[in-house]
Protein backbone atom coordinates (compact mmCIF):
# COMPACT_ATOMS: atom_id res chain seq x y z
CA UNK A 1 0.00 0.00 0.00
CA UNK A 2 1.42 3.72 -0.45
CA UNK A 3 1.31 4.62 3.14
CA UNK A 4 4.24 1.60 4.01
CA UNK A 5 6.44 3.06 1.21
CA UNK A 6 9.80 4.50 2.38
CA UNK A 7 11.93 4.35 -0.62
CA UNK A 8 12.35 3.35 -4.18
CA UNK A 9 14.96 1.25 -5.98
CA UNK A 10 16.06 1.59 -9.28
CA UNK A 11 17.96 1.31 -12.64
CA UNK A 12 18.87 3.33 -15.46
CA UNK A 13 20.06 7.06 -16.99
CA UNK A 14 22.42 8.42 -14.15
CA UNK A 15 22.06 4.90 -12.16
CA UNK A 16 24.03 2.28 -14.11
CA UNK A 17 23.60 0.05 -11.01
CA UNK A 18 20.47 -0.64 -8.94
CA UNK A 19 20.54 1.93 -6.62
CA UNK A 20 17.79 2.33 -3.18
CA UNK A 21 16.61 5.85 -2.25
CA UNK A 22 15.15 6.26 1.04
CA UNK A 23 12.64 8.86 0.41
CA UNK A 24 10.66 8.80 4.06
CA UNK A 25 10.08 8.02 7.37
CA UNK A 26 7.37 5.25 8.04
CA UNK A 27 5.29 6.70 10.86
CA UNK A 28 2.04 5.81 11.93
CA UNK A 29 0.74 8.87 13.44
CA UNK A 30 -2.11 10.50 11.35
CA UNK A 31 -0.98 13.92 12.50
CA UNK A 32 2.39 13.70 10.87
CA UNK A 33 2.46 14.27 6.62
CA UNK A 34 5.41 12.84 4.98
CA UNK A 35 7.30 14.88 2.43
CA UNK A 36 10.67 14.37 1.36
CA UNK A 37 12.48 17.81 -0.50
CA UNK A 38 14.85 16.76 -3.05
CA UNK A 39 17.72 19.03 -3.91
CA UNK A 40 21.38 18.74 -6.64
CA UNK A 41 22.97 20.25 -9.33
CA UNK A 42 21.93 19.89 -12.93
CA UNK A 43 22.59 16.31 -14.32
CA UNK A 44 22.76 15.28 -10.92
CA UNK A 45 20.14 12.74 -11.78
CA UNK A 46 16.78 14.25 -10.25
CA UNK A 47 14.53 14.21 -13.25
CA UNK A 48 15.60 10.44 -13.24
CA UNK A 49 13.96 9.70 -10.32
CA UNK A 50 10.64 11.51 -11.48
CA UNK A 51 11.25 9.06 -14.65
CA UNK A 52 11.26 6.11 -12.51
CA UNK A 53 8.25 6.96 -10.67
CA UNK A 54 6.48 7.03 -13.65
CA UNK A 55 7.99 3.96 -14.95
CA UNK A 56 6.03 2.30 -11.40
CA UNK A 57 2.62 3.38 -12.78
CA UNK A 58 3.09 1.38 -16.33
CA UNK A 59 4.30 4.26 -18.53
CA UNK A 60 6.70 3.45 -20.99
CA UNK A 61 10.18 5.13 -20.17
CA UNK A 62 12.80 3.88 -22.47
CA UNK A 63 16.17 5.48 -20.10
CA UNK A 64 14.43 3.13 -17.02
CA UNK A 65 15.33 -0.20 -16.98
CA UNK A 66 13.84 -0.94 -13.15
CA UNK A 67 12.01 0.64 -10.76
CA UNK A 68 10.07 -0.56 -7.47
CA UNK A 69 8.74 0.70 -4.35
CA UNK A 70 9.87 -0.36 -1.04
CA UNK A 71 8.50 -0.66 2.74
CA UNK A 72 10.46 -0.27 5.37
CA UNK A 73 12.14 -4.04 5.75
CA UNK A 74 13.36 -3.64 2.03
CA UNK A 75 10.75 -6.00 0.68
CA UNK A 76 8.81 -4.84 -2.64
CA UNK A 77 5.56 -3.44 -2.46
CA UNK A 78 2.75 -4.37 -5.62
CA UNK A 79 0.56 -1.11 -5.49
CA UNK A 80 -3.23 -1.57 -6.91
CA UNK A 81 -3.86 -0.26 -10.37
CA UNK A 82 -6.33 2.42 -7.99
CA UNK A 83 -3.02 2.86 -6.24
CA UNK A 84 -1.06 3.43 -9.12
CA UNK A 85 -3.42 6.01 -10.64
CA UNK A 86 -3.20 8.07 -7.33
CA UNK A 87 1.26 9.01 -8.19
CA UNK A 88 1.53 12.27 -10.27
CA UNK A 89 4.71 13.56 -11.26
CA UNK A 90 4.47 16.87 -11.80
CA UNK A 91 7.64 17.57 -14.52
CA UNK A 92 9.15 19.50 -17.00
CA UNK A 93 7.37 17.18 -19.36
CA UNK A 94 4.13 17.72 -17.50
CA UNK A 95 4.54 21.89 -17.35
CA UNK A 96 5.37 21.99 -21.08
CA UNK A 97 2.03 19.35 -22.22
CA UNK A 98 0.09 21.23 -19.55
CA UNK A 99 0.84 25.02 -19.09
CA UNK A 100 1.28 27.66 -21.44
CA UNK A 101 1.55 31.14 -21.31
CA UNK A 102 0.17 33.65 -24.04
CA UNK A 103 2.73 37.07 -24.03
CA UNK A 104 0.83 39.83 -24.06
CA UNK A 105 3.66 42.27 -22.73
CA UNK A 106 2.27 42.67 -19.25
CA UNK A 107 -0.87 41.10 -20.09
CA UNK A 108 0.63 37.36 -20.20
CA UNK A 109 -2.10 34.88 -19.68
CA UNK A 110 -1.02 31.32 -18.58
CA UNK A 111 -3.33 28.75 -19.37
CA UNK A 112 -3.77 25.10 -17.85
CA UNK A 113 -5.04 22.12 -18.67
CA UNK A 114 -7.44 21.59 -21.22
CA UNK A 115 -6.48 25.27 -22.26
CA UNK A 116 -3.15 24.64 -23.19
CA UNK A 117 -5.02 21.37 -25.74
CA UNK A 118 -7.39 23.89 -27.07
CA UNK A 119 -4.80 26.46 -27.88
CA UNK A 120 -2.61 23.45 -29.82
CA UNK A 121 -5.64 23.10 -31.75
CA UNK A 122 -6.03 26.43 -32.52
CA UNK A 123 -2.63 27.23 -33.38
CA UNK A 124 -3.21 23.64 -35.73
CA UNK A 125 -6.03 25.16 -37.39
CA UNK A 126 -4.17 28.99 -37.67
CA UNK A 127 -1.48 26.79 -39.45
CA UNK A 128 -4.18 24.64 -41.89
CA UNK A 129 -5.53 28.06 -42.86
CA UNK A 130 -2.42 29.70 -43.30
CA UNK A 131 -1.84 26.43 -45.56
CA UNK A 132 -5.33 26.82 -47.34
CA UNK A 133 -4.29 30.52 -48.24
CA UNK A 134 -1.23 29.88 -49.96
CA UNK A 135 -2.60 27.32 -52.03
CA UNK A 136 -6.01 29.43 -52.74
CA UNK A 137 -3.71 32.38 -53.82
CA UNK A 138 -1.83 30.15 -55.89
CA UNK A 139 -4.96 29.02 -57.40
CA UNK A 140 -5.97 32.26 -57.83
CA UNK A 141 -2.38 33.34 -59.48
CA UNK A 142 -3.21 30.37 -62.13
CA UNK A 143 -6.93 30.91 -62.66
CA UNK A 144 -5.75 34.64 -63.41
CA UNK A 145 -3.53 33.16 -66.21
CA UNK A 146 -5.84 30.95 -67.65
CA UNK A 147 -8.10 33.72 -67.95
CA UNK A 148 -5.72 36.49 -69.61
CA UNK A 149 -5.12 36.25 -73.29
CA UNK A 150 -1.69 37.16 -73.33
CA UNK A 151 -0.41 34.56 -71.28
CA UNK A 152 0.66 30.81 -72.85
CA UNK A 153 -0.61 29.34 -70.04
CA UNK A 154 -4.20 30.83 -71.44
CA UNK A 155 -6.25 28.33 -73.61
CA UNK A 156 -7.36 32.32 -74.94
CA UNK A 157 -3.95 33.03 -76.13
CA UNK A 158 -3.88 30.20 -78.34
CA UNK A 159 -7.82 30.89 -79.78
CA UNK A 160 -6.59 34.23 -80.72
CA UNK A 161 -3.60 32.61 -82.31
CA UNK A 162 -6.21 30.39 -84.35
CA UNK A 163 -8.63 33.05 -85.31
CA UNK A 164 -5.60 35.41 -86.09
CA UNK A 165 -4.88 32.22 -88.36
CA UNK A 166 -7.81 32.03 -89.75
CA UNK A 167 -8.26 36.02 -90.60
CA UNK A 168 -6.97 37.55 -93.66
CA UNK A 169 -7.97 37.81 -97.63
CA UNK A 170 -4.91 34.45 -98.13
CA UNK A 171 -6.22 32.64 -95.26
CA UNK A 172 -9.68 30.74 -94.90
CA UNK A 173 -11.50 34.04 -94.30
CA UNK A 174 -10.24 35.58 -97.42
CA UNK A 175 -10.48 31.96 -99.53
CA UNK A 176 -14.52 31.52 -98.32
CA UNK A 177 -15.31 35.21 -99.32
CA UNK A 178 -13.86 34.31 -103.31
CA UNK A 179 -15.68 30.96 -102.83
CA UNK A 180 -19.41 32.14 -101.62
CA UNK A 181 -18.94 35.70 -103.63
CA UNK A 182 -19.18 37.58 -100.18
CA UNK A 183 -18.66 41.57 -100.41
CA UNK A 184 -15.85 40.99 -97.48
CA UNK A 185 -14.10 38.08 -95.62
CA UNK A 186 -15.97 35.52 -93.67
CA UNK A 187 -16.48 36.34 -89.99
CA UNK A 188 -14.19 33.87 -87.96
CA UNK A 189 -15.37 33.07 -84.48
CA UNK A 190 -15.97 29.91 -82.24
CA UNK A 191 -18.05 28.12 -84.53
CA UNK A 192 -15.81 28.53 -87.12
CA UNK A 193 -12.88 26.74 -85.50
CA UNK A 194 -14.90 23.73 -83.82
CA UNK A 195 -16.19 23.53 -87.69
CA UNK A 196 -13.07 23.12 -89.11
CA UNK A 197 -11.87 20.77 -86.39
CA UNK A 198 -14.73 18.45 -86.88
CA UNK A 199 -13.67 18.16 -90.17
CA UNK A 200 -9.86 17.84 -89.69
CA UNK A 201 -10.86 14.72 -87.19
CA UNK A 202 -12.06 12.71 -90.77
CA UNK A 203 -9.20 14.21 -93.35
CA UNK A 204 -5.93 11.97 -93.61
CA UNK A 205 -4.54 14.44 -96.18
CA UNK A 206 -1.03 16.29 -95.21
CA UNK A 207 -1.84 20.29 -95.35
CA UNK A 208 0.13 20.64 -98.29
CA UNK A 209 -2.06 17.99 -100.15
CA UNK A 210 -4.94 19.92 -98.74
CA UNK A 211 -3.47 22.88 -100.04
CA UNK A 212 -2.75 21.37 -103.94
CA UNK A 213 -6.28 20.16 -103.92
CA UNK A 214 -7.94 23.12 -103.01
CA UNK A 215 -6.48 25.36 -105.20
CA UNK A 216 -6.82 23.01 -108.50
CA UNK A 217 -10.55 23.09 -107.05
CA UNK A 218 -10.73 26.86 -106.91
CA UNK A 219 -9.34 27.08 -110.05
CA UNK A 220 -12.37 25.15 -111.05
CA UNK A 221 -14.77 26.62 -109.61
CA UNK A 222 -13.46 29.98 -110.89
CA UNK A 223 -13.62 28.96 -114.71
CA UNK A 224 -16.94 27.41 -114.12
CA UNK A 225 -18.24 30.70 -112.77
CA UNK A 226 -16.62 32.46 -115.55
CA UNK A 227 -17.47 30.16 -118.52
CA UNK A 228 -13.85 29.74 -120.03
CA UNK A 229 -14.02 25.76 -119.54
CA UNK A 230 -15.32 23.97 -122.88
CA UNK A 231 -16.90 20.62 -123.10
CA UNK A 232 -14.95 18.43 -124.91
CA UNK A 233 -16.78 15.14 -123.65
CA UNK A 234 -19.43 13.83 -126.67
CA UNK A 235 -22.68 13.38 -125.53
CA UNK A 236 -23.85 10.09 -125.25
CA UNK A 237 -26.40 8.16 -127.69
CA UNK A 238 -29.76 7.37 -125.48
CA UNK A 239 -30.65 3.61 -125.81
CA UNK A 240 -33.70 2.54 -127.63
CA UNK A 241 -35.01 1.92 -124.42
CA UNK A 242 -35.11 5.39 -123.06
CA UNK A 243 -37.22 6.65 -125.98
CA UNK A 244 -39.56 4.05 -125.70
CA UNK A 245 -42.11 5.90 -123.25
CA UNK A 246 -45.90 6.84 -123.09
CA UNK A 247 -46.21 10.07 -124.19
CA UNK A 248 -49.67 10.38 -122.18
CA UNK A 249 -48.11 9.45 -119.22
CA UNK A 250 -45.66 12.38 -119.30
CA UNK A 251 -48.30 14.94 -120.51
CA UNK A 252 -49.81 13.87 -117.20
CA UNK A 253 -47.35 14.11 -115.41
CA UNK A 254 -46.01 17.70 -116.69
CA UNK A 255 -49.45 18.93 -116.50
CA UNK A 256 -49.54 18.08 -112.78
CA UNK A 257 -49.63 20.90 -110.25
CA UNK A 258 -47.69 21.05 -107.00
CA UNK A 259 -49.47 22.58 -104.41
CA UNK A 260 -47.89 24.72 -101.79
CA UNK A 261 -47.85 23.17 -98.38
CA UNK A 262 -50.71 24.39 -95.93
CA UNK A 263 -49.29 24.83 -92.47
CA UNK A 264 -51.32 25.65 -89.72
CA UNK A 265 -50.57 29.09 -87.68
CA UNK A 266 -48.19 26.88 -85.30
CA UNK A 267 -46.41 25.40 -87.71
CA UNK A 268 -45.98 29.05 -89.76
CA UNK A 269 -45.07 30.36 -85.97
CA UNK A 270 -42.86 27.38 -85.79
CA UNK A 271 -41.70 28.03 -89.03
CA UNK A 272 -40.26 31.22 -88.50
CA UNK A 273 -37.98 29.98 -85.39
CA UNK A 274 -35.87 27.90 -88.21
CA UNK A 275 -33.38 30.70 -88.63
CA UNK A 276 -32.77 29.96 -84.67
CA UNK A 277 -30.90 26.44 -83.74
CA UNK A 278 -33.21 26.59 -80.69
CA UNK A 279 -35.98 24.24 -82.46
CA UNK A 280 -33.82 21.22 -82.32
CA UNK A 281 -33.67 21.74 -79.00
CA UNK A 282 -37.21 22.13 -78.47
CA UNK A 283 -37.80 19.27 -80.52
CA UNK A 284 -35.75 17.11 -78.02
CA UNK A 285 -37.26 18.28 -75.11
CA UNK A 286 -40.46 17.75 -76.17
CA UNK A 287 -40.07 13.92 -77.04
CA UNK A 288 -39.00 13.45 -73.38
CA UNK A 289 -41.87 11.21 -72.15
CA UNK A 290 -41.14 12.42 -68.84
CA UNK A 291 -42.29 16.18 -69.67
CA UNK A 292 -45.55 16.78 -68.64
CA UNK A 293 -45.39 20.74 -68.40
CA UNK A 294 -44.29 24.04 -70.90
CA UNK A 295 -41.14 24.87 -69.39
CA UNK A 296 -41.74 28.32 -71.54
CA UNK A 297 -45.32 28.76 -70.41
CA UNK A 298 -46.14 27.11 -67.49
CA UNK A 299 -48.91 25.35 -68.96
CA UNK A 300 -49.84 21.36 -68.76
CA UNK A 301 -49.13 19.67 -72.38
CA UNK A 302 -50.51 16.47 -72.82
CA UNK A 303 -49.46 13.31 -74.51
CA UNK A 304 -52.03 13.55 -77.30
CA UNK A 305 -50.47 17.31 -77.56
CA UNK A 306 -46.65 16.17 -77.68
CA UNK A 307 -47.63 14.25 -80.08
CA UNK A 308 -49.00 16.65 -82.69
CA UNK A 309 -46.36 19.34 -81.75
CA UNK A 310 -43.66 16.69 -82.38
CA UNK A 311 -44.76 15.68 -85.37
CA UNK A 312 -45.54 19.56 -86.90
CA UNK A 313 -41.89 20.51 -86.07
CA UNK A 314 -40.71 17.36 -88.28
CA UNK A 315 -42.51 18.35 -90.92
CA UNK A 316 -41.23 21.71 -91.00
CA UNK A 317 -37.13 20.14 -90.41
CA UNK A 318 -38.18 18.11 -93.28
CA UNK A 319 -35.58 18.42 -96.28
CA UNK A 320 -38.60 18.18 -99.16
CA UNK A 321 -40.69 21.09 -97.51
CA UNK A 322 -37.79 23.29 -97.08
CA UNK A 323 -36.62 22.72 -100.69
Amino acid sequence: MLKDVTSIKLTGANFKTPTMMNFFTHTESKNKVRITLLYGRNGAGKSTIAKAFKHITNKEISSISYSELMDESGNIITLSEEEKNRIFVFDEEYVDKNVKLQEDHLDTIVMLGEAVDLTAQIDEANLKLLNFDKQLSALNDLLAKFNDPSNTLSPLYYRGKIITKLQGDKNWAGRAREINDLKRNQSVNDSTIQEILRNNDTNSESRQDLFERFFSLQKDLSNAKTGTNKITSEIPSLHQSFLDYDEDILSNLLAEKIESPELSDRERRILEMLESQMLQERLEFFRNEGIDECPFCFQPVSSDYKKELIKSIEKLLNKTVQE
